[in-house]
C-alpha cells in the first residue's frame, strides 16, 4: 500500500518503498488512473529541502527516479502542447528541480540528453504563452523551467550546451512575458548564461536592446528594472550593443534614471555609463546631456547618506538592544556597501570621460576634484576588516585613478599642486599619465591610510581648500576673498 494516502504523509518520514514505487511507476504507461500524480506530490513534500540527493540513503532508488523522469515523462506521444500544461507535467519539473540542486544529477541530467529535451520543451511553452494563451498552469510550468535553467547555468562549464541548445533564445523571447514573475525568472536565467562569452554573443545578436531599454524606463516593478539594467550592464561588453544602446536613445534614458532612489539600479546604469563612454561621441554626448554633473552629485548625495546613517547608527543600535527587537544591521550593512560601490562605479565613469579634455575640464569646474578628493579619506576607523573595509579601500583607489587622470591634463596640474602633502604629491606624480591599472595607486592608499592624525588632517584641509563653493575667508567690500595666493 501507498504510505502517502489521505495526507498522512505530512506525519510520516520518507519510505523507502515510495521510492521504489515511484520508480516503478515512471516506467511504465502514463495514464490519468495512474498514482504517479499522488507519489509525485506527496514525496515532493518529503523531499522539499533536500539539496544532495546523490548521497542520501536511498541513493540508488532515487536515481531510478530520476531516470525514470528524464527518460519516459519529460517527453510524451499525443497532445504535446496540452501534457506541458498540464498540472501533472508541473509535477515532473519540480521533481527535475529538486534533483538538480544536486551537481551531480545537474551532469547526469545533461548525460541524459535532458537538457536539449527540456530546452525544446521551453520553446514549445514560450511559442504558446505569448500566442495569448495565458493559462495559469502555463505559467506555472514557465516559471519552473526558466528556475531550472538558471540553476543549470551557474555552472560555467555547462552555460556552453546551454548555448549549444538555444536556451538563450527562448529565455529572450519571454523578455516580453506579460507575467512579472516569468520575466524575472527569465532574466536571472540570463543575466547568469551571460557571464560566458558565447551566450553573451548570442544574447548581444537577438535584438533584445531595446525591450530592456523600455523595462528599466517604463516598469514600476524595481526587481524588473534592476535585472534588465545588470544584462543590459553585461551586454555593454560588446560593441554592436553599445552602438544599439546609442540608437535606441539609451544614454538620454540612463542619465534620466539616475534620479530613481534604488542603489542597485544606479550602479548597473552608471556601469552603462562608463563602457558607453568608450565611444568619443557617446562621451560628448554624456556630457552635453548634463552626465557629468550628475554623476558628481550623484556621489555626493552618497556622502551625504552615508554621514546620515553613521551618525544615526549608535543610537539605533541601542534601542534595538533595549527593545529587544530584530536588529536590521544586515540591511544597513547591504546599502551601505551598494552605497560604496555605486561611488566606485562613478568613479570609473569619470575616470573614463576624463580621456576627452573637454569633459575632463567640465569635471574640474562641477567641483569634480573636491568631490573626489574627499572619497580618499574614509573613516576607516570604524571598520574592523571584512568586505566593508576592502570596498572602501577600493573606493580610494578608484577616486586617486580618477584625480590622476585629471592631473595628466596641463591645465589642471597647478590645482593639484596644492592638493597633496610633497611626499604624497611624488608618488602621485610617479604613477604616470592614463594608467588604468588600479593596483598602481595601492602605495598611495596605504600611506594615507597609515598616515599620523596630523597628516590626514593637513590633506583634509588642502582638499576643502579645492571646494568651489567653500565659504568666503572674509569679503572686502562686495568681494568675497576664497583664499590668501
Amino acid at each position: 500500500m501507498l504510505a502517502a494516502q489521505n495526507g498522512e504523509i505530512d506525519d510520516q518520514p520518507l519510505k523507502r518503498e515510495d521510492v521504489q514505487r515511484l520508480g516503478l511507476v515512471l516506467k511504465e504507461k502514463w495514464s490519468l488512473e495512474s498514482p504517479e500524480s499522488l507519489l509525485l506530490e506527496h514525496l515532493s513534500r518529503r523531499c522539499v529541502n533536500e539539496r544532495n540527493l546523490s548521497s542520501h540513503i536511498f541513493f540508488d532508488d532515487f536515481s531510478e527516479v530520476f531516470d525514470g523522469l528524464v527518460r519516459f515523462r519529460l517527453e510524451l506521444d499525443g497532445s504535446i502542447s496540452d501534457y506541458y500544461q498540464s498540472e501533472h507535467f508541473l509535477r515532473i519539473l519540480i521533481w527535475i528541480k529538486i534533483f538538480i540542486r544536486d551537481p551531480a544529477y545537474q551532469k547526469e541530467l545533461f548525460h541524459l540528453g535532458g537538457v536539449k529535451i527540456l530546452s525544446k520543451i521551453l520553446q514549445t511553452v514560450t511559442r504558446d504563452y505569448l500566442n495569448f494563451e495565458d493559462e495559469v498552469m502555463g505559467i506555472e510550468v514557465l516559471k519552473v523551467l526558466t528556475n531550472i535553467f538558471q540553476k543549470l547555468s551557474v555552472e560555467p562549464s555547462q552555460r556552453l550546451w546551454l548555448t549549444s541548445c538555444n536556451v538563450p533564445r527562448s529565455l529572450v523571447l519571454l523578455l516580453c512575458a506579460r507575467d512579472l514573475s516569468v520575466l524575472n525568472c527569465a532574466l536571472y536565467a540570463l543575466i547568469d548564461l551571460a557571464r560566458s562569452d558565447q551566450a553573451r554573443i548570442m544574447i548581444g545578436e537577438l535584438n533584445c536592446v531595446e525591450t530592456l531599454l523600455h523595462i528599466v524606463q517604463d516598469y514600476s516593478n524595481h526587481t524588473s528594472k534592476q535585472l534588465s539594467s545588470e544584462l543590459l550592464r553585461q551586454l555593454c561588453s560588446l560593441e554592436h550593443v553599445k552602438e544599439q544602446v546609442k540608437v535606441f536613445d539609451g544614454i538620454p534614458l540612463c542619465l534620466s534614471v539616475l534620479h530613481e532612489d534604488d542603489l542597485l539600479l544606479q550602479f548597473n546604469v552608471v556601469s552603462i555609463i562608463e563602457r558607453l563612454s568608450t565611444d568619443n561621441d557617446s562621451s560628448n554626448d554624456i556630457r552635453e546631456l548634463g552626465g557629468i554633473p550628475l554623476l558628481i552629485t550623484l556621489i555626493q548625495d552618497q556622502l551625504s547618506r552615508d554621514k546620515s546613517s553613521m551618525s544615526n547608527g549608535l543610537s539605533c543600535s541601542e534601542n534595538i538592544e533595549e527593545n529587544g527587537a530584530i536588529s536590521p544591521v544586515n540591511k544597513d550593512t547591504i546599502d551601505r556597501n551598494e552605497s560604496i560601490k555605486l561611488q566606485t562605479a562613478c568613479c570609473a565613469a569619470l575616470t573614463q570621460l576624463s580621456l576627452n579634455d573637454t569633459n575632463a575640464q567640465n569635471i574640474v569646474q562641477a567641483n569634480g576634484v573636491y568631490v573626489l578628493g574627499k572619497l580618499i579619506l574614509p573613516d576607516l576607523e570604524r571598520e574592523e576588516g571584512g568586505e566593508e573595509r576592502e570596498l572602501l579601500e577600493m573606493l580610494q583607489k578608484s577616486a586617486l585613478r580618477a584625480l590622476r587622470f585629471l592631473f595628466s591634463m596641463e591645465r589642471n596640474r597647478q590645482l593639484f599642486k596644492r592638493l597633496f602633502p610633497t611626499e604624497l604629491f611624488e608618488m602621485f606624480i610617479d604613477v604616470g599619465h592614463y594608467i588604468t591599472d588600479i593596483d598602481a595607486y595601492k602605495n598611495m592608499i596605504h600611506y594615507i591610510n597609515h598616515s599620523t592624525e596630523d597628516v590626514r588632517n593637513k590633506i583634509l584641509c588642502r582638499i576643502h581648500n579645492t571646494n568651489h563653493n567653500r565659504a568666503p575667508m572674509f569679503y572686502m567690500g562686495p568681494y568675497a576673498v576664497l583664499e590668501h595666493l
